[in-house]
């Protein structure tokens, strides 16, 4: 089963075999545009090139949107508020998702065959957007049953859909309106604020974690909470359901907090103040949506997808006060693990799978994997020197002992956004500097921005409180007190870290490099960013290499080889 998502944002293809993911790929790794909206060509010319597939392995292909449904809650929206709110038709008032874009999935059926240079012509199952979240946070879980909550800017009909799900099966139980949407506010805060939607909202989390909470109470009020974990957006300060991203908010909501903050200015202690307001209504509403869930189910499960997942305060805090015992958020819970949801989906309707395999955790290394052929070849053809190494995981732990940072690219590239120690920056993280340093000169962003520890699984309790499994770096939690000193690099303003749980069972070569650190320094977890800098996360050895010399790095370790910074032929 070949899923496929295309001109929306995150582009990219999945295969599903005998209903179990073994392939998926981001097209913006392989065109180098972030979020991109490209149909998948690249992703599609890798995955005949090396798993020699063509458009007559696949009898079906799946698409996780519904045109019919797309078009018809555009079409209310735009003739309920007519006429100011014919903008909504336009690209600039939702770039990434409008008429035009609904438009061009009429036409995926020809561009994938143009793709696969082949003259048959597929057959495209188009299916409701909540719905494959749902089953991509449900179906990679190792639960049985489970409470299920997507929220997202908006699907086809909806902007959060409250699940249950038993077995293989999955029931919608409710679902909130189009402009009821947490996604949506936090993006048009996002832009508010002077950054990108859909790019920059993770930028925001960060920032809030310098606020005091001056207009939290305000906030709260913007989104008035109801009976049985609903809510709703109060639309007065907002201009987005007339005018979208043109115009989001009201000349109310300026006259309150103030102009909008132009990108590029200064941040103020005001702006920091905004985004901190924001992040706690956001997790506070989630949270109430989320015991709603919880009472209205009994179930001890909880599966969180939609792009609003990726929030891992939010996350972290559900972990702690929901009432649901165990959390699982997917490695790619937002747009970019849509081919592999709508392919689950499809492949579950279609091939009758009478029952789901638990499988523990599910492996986010679906990428591509490169030979050491081609890893050498990307190195001579830069003119970099290299060794080899018998241990790699060795060498890196004494690297980072001595206060190296180094570009870590091992075996089948991670899905998702999250760096999972295969296209990995690591950095000691009981460098003080270090944040500042790979900030600065390495990623080349904000210097507010955290940066996430790697932490052996066993040893995780006695570094953080209230730690679940975090495999794939989806909850932020409090560091504990008296080990911040220790760790200062991966300590957020607010005292918290974004975990990444690492097990020797998902990743041996990563679990055993953070355990020879462990052994050099006492400290059981080292620093872990995602292998780029202001680009898509690297994917091949050429792109490795690339970012290795312009980023400042000080080793590449790739496969067994390593290259140090200015050891050029």
């Amino acid at each position: 089963m070949l899923g496929l998502n295309a001109y929306a944002h995150d582009a990219g293809v999945a295969i599903v075999e005998a209903g179990v993911p073994v392939f998926a790929l981001e097209e913006e790794r392989i065109n180098r545009e972030r979020k991109t909206q490209a149909f998948p060509n690249g992703a599609i010319s890798w995955m005949r090139e090396n798993r020699g597939l063509t458009l007559a392995d696949f009898d079906v292909v799946a698409f996780p949107w519904s045109r019919a449904s797309m078009l018809w809650t555009l079409g209310k929206l735009v003739l309920g508020q007519f006429p100011p709110a014919y903008r909504l038709m336009t690209r600039a008032a939702s770039p990434t998702m409008n008429f035009h874009t609904v438009l061009e999935f009429f036409r995926a059926a020809s561009d994938l065959t143009t793709a696969f240079a082949g003259s048959k012509r597929p057959r495209i199952r188009f299916v409701n957007h909540h719905l494959a979240h749902a089953y991509n946070a449900y179906f990679l879980s190792p639960f049985e049953s489970a409470a299920v909550l997507v929220m997202d800017g908006f699907g086809d009909d909806g902007s959060t859909s409250l699940y249950r799900a038993r077995g293989a099966s999955l029931q919608r139980l409710s679902q909130a309106r189009l402009l009821d949407s947490i996604g949506i506010l936090y993006s048009m805060v996002t832009r508010y604020l002077g950054f990108e939607t859909i790019l920059d909202e993770g930028t925001v989390m960060a920032l809030a974690a310098g606020g005091r909470g001056d207009f939290v109470d305000e906030f709260r009020a913007l989104v008035p909470l109801e009976a049985a974990g609903r809510y709703k957006i109060d639309r007065r300060l907002f201009s987005y359901p007339r005018f979208g991203e043109i115009r989001p908010m009201s000349a109310s909501f300026e006259r309150r907090f103030g102009p909008p903050r132009r990108p590029g200015e200064d941040i103020e202690p005001h702006h920091r103040e905004i985004a901190c307001a924001l992040q706690r209504t956001v997790e506070e509403t989630i949270l109430h949506v989320c015991r709603g869930l919880q009472q209205l189910t009994g179930e001890s499960n909880l599966c969180l997808g939609g792009g609003v997942a990726l929030n891992c305060l939010s996350a972290g805090r559900l972990a702690a006060e929901s009432g649901f015992k165990r959390i699982f958020v997917s490695p790619s819970p937002s747009d970019s693990g849509q081919p592999l949801g709508a392919a689950l989906l499809v492949a579950h309707e279609l091939g009758g799978i009478a029952a789901r395999r638990v499988r523990g955790e599910a492996s986010p290394y679906l990428g591509p994997e490169f030979t050491v052929g081609e890893m050498a070849a990307a190195l001579e053809e830069a003119g970099v020197a290299y060794r080899e190494q018998n241990d790699p995981a060795d060498f890196a732990a004494e690297a980072l002992a001595r206060g190296c940072v180094i570009g870590w690219f091992q075996g089948a590239m991670e899905m998702g956004p999250r760096a999972l120690g295969n296209r990995s920056i690591l950095g000691d993280p009981r460098n003080p500097a270090l944040r500042e340093r790979l900030n600065h000169q390495i990623k080349r962003r904000q210097a507010f921005r955290p940066f996430a520890p790697s932490v052996l699984s066993e040893h995780a309790a006695d570094y953080f409180d209230q730690t679940p499994l975090s495999p794939y770096m989806s909850f932020a939690v409090r560091v504990r007190p008296e080990r911040r000193g220790e760790i200062p690099a991966v300590v957020a303003d607010d005292g918290t870290a974004r975990i990444h749980t690492v097990t020797e069972r998902q990743n041996p070569l990563y679990h055993r490099l953070i355990r020879r650190f462990a052994q050099q320094t006492g400290v059981p977890l080292v620093l872990n960013t995602s292998f780029n800098s202001q680009e898509p996360m690297v994917c091949t050895p050429q792109h490795a290499v690339a970012t290795f010399l312009r980023s400042g790095l000080d080793v590449l370790v790739m496969g067994r080889f390593v290259a140090e910074r200015g050891a050029h032929r």
